[in-house]
């Protein structure tokens, strides 16, 4: 009796050609998954808005909607008054697809989110005098957000939250309370980023930045961070739920008192919409507390369960390999990425691979492909009943699939 098997395995690598096999009896195999699929979880329960709600937020705006181009604080003040209720400036579109369950359990199928372009923000209004949007010496501070941020040239700050430095007419450019940004760091790399200017004649800027960097273009994030002001060795950033150091690499650090005044809160730019200060890409489900959250409080906000590959039987030629090649995968590190289409195909008679079919220009002229890129491949294998002995062999990163389920990494 024969158990037919569906063998699916997905590799990433670079340009360098190399022997890669899959050894089963003396066969020698090499197959190489195509395509995702991402398996909803009917039963999944909107449990991410649960958690922050659970951890008492000033403001907290999960970005579902935003009817007559205002966004709804979720949080009812004690205040009655004073509703922290935001209003949309500029391109901000709403987006179909924010972190949806499957990939990210915690939230709901048909989660939504917002896309920033153009200099488009989201203006909360200060209440005025001693708001609960200021922040002096001694106050703790959690910001934190959903970001799904696009690559950008090196040197640009792309706010996510802050207060301050709107450039509104009558006030200072330096009046920054503070501010959640990411730093581009080219090479679709980003950083986070921390800022505040301290108050005062002599008041100065005052950056921190993270040491660990997170992906841009390969979908969502959670970053977050805490502080108190006035004990610059607080500060904590946090990226997928795992705290990363960081250096004070502008102004030092400080023990200095922030700027407060009555400037607004903005989400998603800053400098009166400038476009190296405007987020560019999708944003979602933005915190503001007054209190630092602790690191296990953080952490249970990231739960991520990576794509199951799709066994595309109506692809494969009967006897044979199907391989598929993708390209502009973002990192060679992780496995976090959505695929487009196949920039090229081609089949083998054998699963082993010792190189790959050149790339050439629209003029003929042979050229590199993306570093990494990733090679797919799919067939179908008839396994005797009984233990197996698989051995695969590559020299970057490598998973086997055996009908949807991840054997080997």
């Amino acid at each position: 009796m024969h158990s037919t098997k569906n063998l699916l395995y997905r590799m990433a690598r670079s340009i360098n050609p190399s022997l890669f096999a899959l050894a089963n009896h003396g066969l020698a195999l090499l197959a190489i998954a195509a395509g995702f699929c991402l398996a909803t979880n009917a039963r999944a329960a909107d449990n991410y808005a649960n958690l922050v709600l659970a951890d008492k937020p000033l403001g907290y705006w999960r970005l579902q909607s935003g009817d007559a181009g205002r966004v709804a604080n979720e949080i009812e003040l004690p205040d009655s008054a004073v509703s922290l209720d935001g209003t949309i400036a500029g391109d901000v579109r709403m987006a179909s697809c924010g972190p949806r369950a499957g990939e990210f359990p915690l939230f709901e199928p048909d989660n939504q989110a917002v896309e920033f372009t153009g200099g488009g923000r989201i203006r909360i209004a200060d209440p005025g005098g001693d708001s609960p949007l200021d922040f002096a010496n001694g106050d703790a501070i959690t910001l934190e957000a959903w970001i799904s941020p696009q690559p950008s040239p090196a040197g640009q700050f792309h706010y996510i939250i802050g207060k301050g430095r709107t450039e509104a007419s009558g006030e200072l450019a330096t009046n920054q309370n503070y501010a959640l940004r990411l730093k581009m760091l080219g090479g679709e790399k980003a950083a986070l980023s921390f800022l505040f200017h301290s108050s005062g004649p002599d008041g100065a800027w005052h950056r921190w930045t993270s040491n660990a960097t997170l992906a841009c273009g390969d979908g969502w994030h959670h970053v977050a961070l805490t502080y108190r002001f006035g004990e610059p060795k607080s500060l904590c950033g946090y990226i997928d739920g795992e705290s990363t150091a960081g250096k004070w690499d502008m102004g030092g650090e400080s023990g200095k008192p922030p700027v407060v005044d009555d400037d607004d809160l903005w989400i998603g730019s800053s400098m009166g919409g400038q476009a190296a200060s405007t987020f560019h890409g999708l944003l979602d489900e933005v915190a503001l507390y007054r209190v630092a959250l602790p690191p296990d409080r953080i952490q249970a906000r990231y739960r991520y369960t990576s794509p199951v590959p799709r066994f595309a039987a109506d692809r494969v030629p009967a006897d044979a390999v199907l391989v598929e090649i993708h390209e502009g995968i973002p990192d060679k590190k992780s496995w976090r990425f959505t695929l487009s289409e196949p920039t090229g195909s081609f089949t083998c008679a054998a699963a082993a691979l010792v190189d790959v079919p050149n790339k050439y220009s629209p003029r003929g002229v042979k050229v590199d492909r993306g570093d990494p890129f990733l090679l797919r491949a799919m067939t179908r294998l008839n396994l005797p009943a009984g233990p197996q002995r698989l051995l695969m062999r590559n020299r970057t990163a490598a998973r086997l699939y055996l009908d949807g389920e991840l054997v080997l990494e």
